[in-house]
């Protein structure tokens, strides 16, 4: 499948499809205040993909086919920890063709453009995904009555 990715800033008409599938997927995982609506504030503040925070989305033409976030914090139990890799999201219909393996190289790349060493994420289920692209195991907790693991990985 042919796609491109692309900073947020250049595919802004994304916005509303990608706040909405970001909320659907983790809103058990965030502060009930942050509704759809400041997912949508948040996103429309990230304007240039050089700069940290950053957003870049997976697409075809003008249809989004999924994204991955590089934020300074994720995880309001570790404020230590930064960056972080966040919100890796490919729509179901695109899965297993490349995109999200793409996805992490980019923050991993636009990571290390920035000078950072370590990069973080947290998952719930998805440990494997990143394991094969040498993600390790950081720490095992409950973040909002989840389990989750916390992986890094050296840059």
């Amino acid at each position: 499948m042919h796609f491109k990715i692309s900073p947020l800033a250049e595919i802004t008409s994304a916005i509303p499809v990608l706040a909405n599938w970001h909320h659907q997927e983790w809103k058990h995982l965030n502060d009930p205040a942050y509704d759809l609506s400041a997912r949508i504030n948040d996103y429309e503040k990230i304007i240039d993909a050089d700069s940290f925070p950053a957003m870049f989305v997976a697409h075809n033409e003008d249809t989004a086919l999924g994204s991955v976030r590089l934020i300074d914090d994720d995880m309001d139990t570790h404020p230590e920890l930064t960056p972080w890799l966040a919100s890796l999201y490919v729509h179901p219909d695109y899965r297993h063709k490349g995109i999200g393996s793409a996805l992490i190289q980019t923050i991993e790349d636009t990571a290390s453009k920035l000078n950072f060493k370590t990069i973080y994420l947290f998952t719930e289920d998805k440990q494997t995904i990143y394991q094969k692209q040498d993600w390790q195991i950081y720490a095992n907790e409950i973040y909002y009555d989840q389990a989750v693991t916390i992986m890094c990985k050296t840059l």
